[in-house]
């Protein structure tokens, strides 16, 4: 049964990637593969016996002290981008619209921090180790994204997977993905 589980969370992920590279531009298709995603996941974690009020537990002196850390991510970013800088391979490829900043600035970020924070690092922590837990969920996490992004979205996904880490709570996770993403769209449309 847990085997059946992790393979349709995998194949939802890699179908995921794929309905986003061929129908990126729809928002509708983006949106509805992201609740469909949150949906399963959050089944399969209550099935596990997972405790979703620890899971999403909000004390507002973590979401600002996790907040605090943001300038910390965009330095790292920075100096990653230096190394490997960031070429606009999908630049003007993707429609705006009000499903894609749903899709985009909330719902993505909430599906993906519960399908790579909570569902695989809890499974990868039962064998190992929580360092090696951080960058084996961050190094999928990164593969499911553009190549061109691949660096930037390894380390971000290091950063949150931390904060999960440290905090038991994935909300300082998703708050930071959701504000991280809002700021990607924002700079997209407007250069």
């Amino acid at each position: 049964m847990k085997m059946l589980q992790i393979l349709t969370v995998l194949t939802l992920v890699f179908l995921g990637s794929v309905i986003s590279y061929y129908t990126g531009t729809n928002g509708w298709i983006v949106l509805g593969w992201y609740l469909l995603l949150l949906v399963v996941v959050i089944l399969f974690l209550k099935n596990n016996g997972t405790n979703l009020r620890d899971v999403f537990l909000i004390k507002p002196r973590i979401l600002l002290k996790s907040l605090l850390y943001v300038p910390i991510l965009y330095l790292a970013l920075l100096l990653v981008g230096l190394f490997f800088p960031q070429t606009d391979v999908a630049q003007g490829s993707l429609m705006i619209n009000a499903q894609m900043i749903l899709a985009l600035t909330f719902v993505g970020p909430l599906a993906e921090e519960v399908t790579f924070r909570v569902y695989f690092q809890d499974l990868i922590r039962k064998k190992f180790g929580i360092n090696a837990t951080i960058v084996f969920s961050s190094l999928f996490f990164a593969l499911l994204h553009p190549v061109n992004v691949f660096p930037q979205a390894f380390v971000i996904a290091v950063f949150l997977g931390s904060l999960r880490e440290t905090y038991g709570s994935v909300t300082p996770s998703v708050l930071i993905h959701c504000l991280n993403n809002t700021i990607a769209l924002m700079f997209n449309v407007l250069t």
